[in-house]
């Protein structure tokens, strides 16, 4: 699974790497230690091209009766998109995202506790999570615009320390996953695999990324 990121980069270089037309997003503080239920950048195809916006992490869909209670999935497995109603609405209406971070953490049991590896790309550039979003909205008031991040099979990287990994996209298929109005959507759960082993890196980090209220630089360094 992936339940804990670092959202690090200015939202205009962000912009500018995924080549969006436009940015509707305030300028987010970096944050070391994101949790769900925190606002981050989101890479979506809007009216006037792609954009760079701002949603909540935990997807609601449009038929809750609340966007603060029931499920908010942080996840959604890439072998069940088309089988769970939320994700397959979110899948059929072009309502897909990239969700970038500079990195993600995962987690080990070790016998001095639990110990957090920050997962990044070799080159430092930003990982491009594959996601779906949702706009919940009251009748006349209201809206609130989530997302969740889908996950496949780890590859080898990431295999020592969890079964399971973002879905990784490269450049050359975001415009087909961004695209709502792309052909066969079944088609784009083919990009939705393992990235090639050697995509990542990974390192110990401090004991304090644990805890999701401790959000600082020096949680990077072990």
């Amino acid at each position: 699974m992936c339940g804990r990121v670092v959202s690090s980069l200015p939202r205009d270089f962000l912009a500018e790497h995924f080549s969006a037309e436009e940015v509707a997003a305030p300028e987010l503080p970096p944050s070391y230690n994101t949790a769900p239920g925190a606002m981050l950048y989101v890479v979506a195809e809007g009216r006037a091209g792609r954009r760079v916006g701002t949603m909540r992490w935990g997807l609601v869909p449009p038929w809750a009766d609340s966007p603060d209670r029931g499920p908010r999935p942080i996840n959604a497995r890439a072998e069940t998109l088309f089988s769970k109603r939320a994700f397959a609405e979110a899948m059929q209406s072009g309502r897909r995202c990239l969700v970038p971070v500079s990195g993600f953490f995962e987690f080990k049991a070790s016998p001095a506790g639990k110990q957090p590896y920050l997962l990044t790309r070799p080159d430092g550039f930003p990982l491009a999570m594959a996601g779906l979003w949702s706009r919940w909205s009251r009748d006349g008031g209201e809206s609130v615009v989530t997302f969740t991040i889908i996950t496949t099979t780890a590859n080898e990287d990431v295999a020592p320390l969890h079964d399971r990994m973002p879905a990784l996209l490269r450049r050359e298929a975001w415009g087909s996953w961004l695209n709502p109005h792309g052909g066969d959507v079944a088609r784009l759960g083919e990009l939705l695999v393992p990235s090639p082993t050697g995509s990542l890196v990974h390192r110990p980090v401090s004991r304090r990324v644990n805890d999701a209220r401790n959000d600082d630089p020096a949680l990077l360094s072990a």
